[in-house]
């Protein structure tokens, strides 16, 4: 980049889909923030009234440009990211769900951690509940085992290189899930020099609805995360990195997962590194609910 940090320019994207509620909170929280240099709203065919708000913001506030997907269909969140990226013009990009909110100094503190050589950041976040309950997504610093555990943040917590997202040709539109993590895959493939933020500048507000899914979308996410991880395992052995580390956090959180979701389906992993990984987790939220 060459740049000092505090020129470096930052495009955020929101897809916006049925959030007339909480849009404002959002795109209030990005102005709050430095280095931003073009807020990109895409309107994703809404029925609530969500459209003709992000039309008033854009008349309000010169940093925001609204696009939507030809005649307003629906396309999901992955195409309405992708059609964004299109008109990013920014070094590095904060991706942002509309129902999301960054805390003041999130996106000039992440870029005050960046080498010129880096793809992105992986941030912690905080959960927020409907009960007003707050839980602290804490997020790994090794970014392979983060990737197969699912624990290398959220898009809306991370801060991503526009140069590499581009380069992977952004979010795959064919997945129902695990569509981030394919893109943070596809981005470790080429480089893997990440740094991590142990602070937590970014909130997820949990609702209800968004927990409730039919047993033929199960079925899909759970085939999208298995799919993920038989690639990065293969990536891995190609590279000679599949260390045992790796293969106990692989095949120990494919169980995991396993388990969780209640799939019937058979699948071929190590039982002994699974029931491992199983009791090490019990033991760490015991140890977290005795000393928070």
């Amino acid at each position: 980049m060459g740049k000092f940090k505090k020129d470096i320019n930052v495009s955020v994207i929101i897809p916006v889909y049925q959030a007339k509620d909480y849009l404002e909170r959002a795109v209030n929280s990005v102005m709050i923030q430095k280095n931003v240099k073009e807020i990109i709203l895409v309107e994703d065919g809404s029925q609530d009234g969500s459209f003709e708000l992000c039309q008033r913001l854009k008349a309000t506030n010169p940093l925001i440009q609204l696009y939507t997907h030809t005649d307003r269909v629906n396309k999901g969140q992955a195409s309405s990211r992708n059609l964004a990226l299109k008109y990013v013009t920014g070094e590095w990009i904060q991706f942002l769900d509309a129902d999301d909110e960054l805390l003041c100094g999130k996106i000039e503190g992440q870029l005050n951690l960046i080498n010129e050589n880096n793809s992105f950041v992986i941030g912690n976040a905080l959960d927020i509940f409907l009960n007003g309950r707050i839980h602290k997504r804490k997020y790994k610093q090794n970014p392979w085992v983060g990737l197969i555990s699912s624990k290398l943040g959220i898009t809306s917590s991370n801060l991503f290189n526009a140069e590499y997202v581009k380069l992977v040709g952004g979010f795959n539109e064919s997945l129902r899930s695990s569509d981030e993590y394919e893109l943070m895959f596809e981005v470790l493939k080429i480089n893997d020099k990440v740094v991590y933020d142990s602070r937590y500048l970014t909130k997820i507000y949990r609702t209800e609805g968004s927990i409730t899914r039919s047993n033929d979308r199960l079925q899909k996410i759970f085939q999208d995360w298995v799919n993920l991880r038989i690639k990065i395992k293969n990536h891995l052995i190609s590279k000679q990195m599949f260390s045992l580390h790796l293969r106990y956090t692989l095949y120990g959180a494919i169980g995991l997962f396993h388990k969780e979701m209640r799939i019937d389906k058979k699948l071929e992993f190590n039982s002994i590194f699974s029931y491992l990984y199983q009791f090490e987790k019990k033991i760490k939220i015991i140890l977290y609910r005795i000393f928070k």
